[in-house]
């Protein structure tokens, strides 16, 4: 409830509202209540009519995305659809996943493996065929053999090296056709068609996995004009536009998006404080004061100040915020920062990425 309260402010401050997932738009006719984990079913479905008004769900990590009306009705079809593996391209990847068992030593009953629309799982079993528990192969080797092997095939598969929450299981492999990259690109190329045109510096992400190879991060790749906000538990520093919020989880998430719908539920709408306005009140609160006090504009109403949560969905103006709070990202007055965050990343033996 309190995740639905904040998404229906933020979207009554007109922001376009967005949601990219890894789970499928609906369930299964047949699936139980209980059990049904659809994205409808965990959150769409649960916010208003007015909320989900030209709402944009992209699932299933980019293989499809839906778009609900003006009167916010479930849409029956996706507006934008991905292919997913063809029979052909599901066998050179089994190829190349067998290759990389033999090489490995892997039996390779101690793995299940299922094709599933736009990825492969590639599970470690924990028991054998008897019963007994059985330990599970090296996953970061085996995820290294099956990534080379796609590169001298020129596959350019997302291959992502997954740790469960549950410290009892072990890692595990996906292999996608399409990733969140696809989403974000998708929603911005179907919005542009309807004649909606989104200053790339003006999209807000948020995410969890941004983490080397985090499916979440792709976003960020793909658009680096945006401005990435992770609330998970690492971020991988070499992608510039990306900054780790010092708290972790959905409440977190919770904190930001509340933030984001108070600050422009609150703010003048006459006036939109600029990058040399904020840097002002760092510099000097006393002249900032004095220049935006009560009664400085038309009509004797003090303008709004931007609360301290949050300034502004601009790029700009929220990399600086995060330097002023002292939050891991670019520092706009050392320059060579990031190449000293990209440094530290290279000793960790991540390799460069450009965006």
């Amino acid at each position: 409830p309190e995740m639905v309260q904040a998404l229906e402010q933020v979207q009554k401050a007109c922001t376009i509202l967005a949601v990219a997932t890894d789970r499928n738009f609906d369930d299964p006719d047949e699936t139980p209540e209980d059990d049904k984990s659809s994205i409808s079913k965990l959150l769409v479905d649960q916010l208003s009519a007015e909320t989900r008004r030209e709402m944009l769900v992209a699932v299933m990590g980019g293989g499809e995305i839906y778009q609900y009306n003006r009167k916010g009705d479930r849409p029956k079809a996706p507006v934008l659809v991905a292919p997913p593996f063809s029979q052909n391209e599901q066998q050179d990847v089994s190829e190349i996943v067998r290759s990389a068992i033999t090489a490995g030593g892997i039996v390779p009953q101690t793995i299940r493996a299922s094709f599933s629309g736009y990825k492969l799982a590639l599970i470690p079993n924990d028991k054998d065929e008897a019963g007994r528990p059985i330990a599970s192969p090296d996953m970061d080797t085996l995820a290294a053999r099956i990534r080379t092997g796609m590169q001298e095939k020129g596959l350019a598969y997302n291959l992502e090296l997954r740790t469960p929450n549950n410290p009892t299981l072990a890692k595990y492999i996906i292999v996608r056709k399409t990733d969140k990259s696809a989403s974000i690109l998708g929603i911005l190329k179907i919005l542009a068609e309807q004649g909606i045109y989104v200053d790339a510096s003006e999209v807000l992400i948020l995410g969890d996995e941004t983490a080397h190879d985090g499916l979440d991060l792709t976003m960020a790749k793909a658009v680096p004009q945006a401005t990435m906000i992770s609330v998970g538990k690492k971020l991988d520093p070499r992608v510039s536009n990306a900054y780790l919020w010092p708290e972790t989880g959905p409440q977190s998430a919770l904190k930001i998006l509340r933030a984001i719908g108070e600050h422009y539920a609150d703010r003048n709408p006459e006036h939109v404080f600029s990058f040399s306005q904020i840097s002002l009140r760092e510099r000097s609160p006393r002249e900032f004061r004095e220049r935006y006090k009560k009664g400085a504009h038309k009509g004797g109403q003090p303008y709004k100040e931007p609360l301290p949560a949050f300034v502004g969905t601009r790029a700009h103006e929220t990399m600086h915020w995060l330097y002023v709070q002292g939050i891991p990202g670019r520092d706009l007055t050392r320059p060579n920062q990031q190449q000293e965050l990209i440094a530290k990343a290279l000793g960790e033996h991540l390799a460069p990425v450009h965006v």
